[in-house]
């Protein structure tokens, strides 16, 4: 029997790897009504674990109000990163590295490893929330 040897990368994964440069707020949770400046920062929500990763999703006006009228919870997650700049699969970067353009002194780097189904607007966070929250109601 003959082996087959491949050369190329095989991944089955439903996650990537990021690194997030920014600051990290708070849990969205104990926030409350932290007025979040959503003309002039970005931020990044880091949600519940999905299937293969975290839920990372860029919290916008809309998702916010969405979480904050659901009282969602996180799981143990919901860190708000205040972002300057984000890197996708980290993996291919060679350790050490310089800090790109563009981030802000005294900013932190995260790495996290995120679901490819992360939540990307309403429809996403009713899905991965809303429904969520309804099934575990119903067990009780």
């Amino acid at each position: 029997m003959a082996l087959k040897t491949r050369l190329s990368y095989v991944s089955n994964s439903s996650s990537s790897s990021y690194i997030v440069f920014g600051r990290r707020l708070g849990c969205f949770e104990e926030m409350g009504g932290h007025p979040f400046d959503f003309d002039n920062k970005q931020y990044l929500l880091v949600g519940k674990m999905l299937t293969e990763g975290l839920d990372l999703m860029r919290l916008t006006a809309d998702l916010c109000d969405f979480f904050r009228a659901e009282g969602t919870v996180f799981e143990d997650q919901g860190d708000v990163i205040e972002y300057d700049l984000v890197l996708k699969e980290p993996a291919t970067m060679l350790v050490p590295f310089k800090v790109p353009a563009g981030v802000a002194p005294g900013s932190d780097a995260f790495v996290i490893q995120a679901d490819y189904k992360s939540t990307t607007d309403l429809a996403s966070a009713h899905e991965n929330y809303w429904l969520d929250y309804r099934k575990r109601r119903k067990k009780r």
